[in-house]
């Protein structure tokens, strides 16, 4: 019987597949991200025929002020060619009811933010994220707080 348990569960481990390609959360000074402060990440790709998905990870505590959250995400490729996105992370529904997940103080929010992404090119891809949050007649808020970190996860997508 025993036998049995050990060749299932090396047959389990053996056949699991790790789809994620890069996945890295940037920690945020005191819990207040700055106008300034850019979340940098840069990961290696080989692959150029698999199709990948990206995703931004948000950590928050149940005190961020907003409902929302504006990122712009800036893309280098190793072509040297940019890309600019900006997302909009809905971070509470109206009733002010929160979306992440956690326990406690600090909730995780995910969300896709491209899908069916195939890299063209082998090399260094570098993804900067900004906040981009405005408040009334500010162009822009200076010190966003109650947010914990950012971070990004590029993995293989299931068919």
């Amino acid at each position: 019987m025993s036998k049995l348990v050990i060749i299932l569960l090396c047959f389990s481990l053996f056949s699991c597949k790790n789809n994620i390609l890069f996945k890295a959360d940037k920690e945020l000074k005191n819990t207040n991200w700055h106008t300034d402060s850019l979340a940098v990440f840069e990961f290696d790709v080989s692959d150029t025929i698999s199709t990948y998905l990206a995703e931004i990870n948000i950590r928050h505590t149940i005190d961020y002020s907003f409902q929302n959250l504006f990122i712009f995400i800036h893309t280098k490729m190793p072509n040297g060619q940019f890309t600019n996105d900006t997302i909009e992370c809905i971070l509470a529904d109206k009733n002010g009811k929160w979306k992440g997940k956690g326990i406690g103080d600090i909730l995780d929010f995910t969300k896709i933010y491209k899908q069916d992404i195939i890299f063209k090119t082998k090399g260094n891809y570098k993804i900067e994220i900004e906040q981009a949050m405005r408040y009334g007649k500010l162009s822009n808020i200076n010190l966003l707080e109650e947010i914990v970190s950012v971070g990004v996860c590029v993995r293989e997508k299931e068919n």
